[in-house]
């Protein structure tokens, strides 16, 4: 639950609320954040590499890499690259950054089933909101 202390609008009639905008004064609760897949989105980086017949010792040459190694990471979908060498990445593919990105497909909170699924995150979750809930109390 979301406690307000104080309602602050803006131009268009939106009321902003702890860093989460609410419509008309309507919670958005079923908002999405939204996590990458790293594995995915490795594996697509990787494939897209393939296609252009590019090397790792080209990609670490083009993005001015020390180490051959992050490459190797990326592609293992251990770690993702950062912004910058995401962005001249997608130049030397000749694709947007969106087409190598992948989104993670979770359960949908909303629906009950997925909750029961995970037995330890909800106790955990339900233990967390109680504290918090104290705290504000």
């Amino acid at each position: 639950m979301i406690f307000l202390r104080e309602r602050n609008v803006d131009a268009n009639d939106r009321i902003l609320c702890e860093n989460r905008i609410c419509k008309e004064g309507i919670l958005m609760r079923n908002f999405k954040y939204p996590v990458l897949d790293v594995k995915q989105t490795g594996k697509r980086i990787k494939e897209a590499c393939r296609q252009r017949n590019l090397s790792v010792r080209e990609i670490q040459d083009y993005l001015g890499l020390g180490s051959f190694q992050a490459i190797y990471c990326w592609f293992n979908g251990q770690s993702l690259p950062s912004l910058d060498n995401m962005y001249a990445l997608s130049h030397l593919l000749g694709k947007p950054i969106d087409s190598l990105l992948v989104a993670r497909r979770e359960p949908d909170p909303a629906d009950g089933q997925a909750l029961l699924q995970y037995p330890e995150a909800t106790r955990r979750l339900a233990a967390y909101f109680q504290y918090l809930s104290s705290k504000i109390a």
